[in-house]
């Protein structure tokens, strides 16, 4: 899981390291978050990234740094 370098395995490594579900995106649903996280999903919503970072505590222009 460290070496995932995807939009979706930074994702998830956030969510764990902040100790949330994928039920807890306010706005994004957790199917939505799953498929993220699995690379299903190439480019997200630009709505979907900004809900996702802020719910991190992170910057949308972060979220690849993580």
């Amino acid at each position: 899981m460290a070496q995932d370098t995807t939009l979706g395995g930074l994702l998830r490594r956030l969510r764990l390291q902040r100790g949330l579900t994928q039920d807890e995106f306010p706005g994004v649903t957790a199917k939505t978050i799953a498929h993220i996280e699995r690379g299903e999903v190439a480019t997200p919503h630009r709505t979907t990234l900004v809900a996702g970072a802020k719910r991190l505590d992170v910057l949308v222009h972060d979220l690849r740094s993580y």
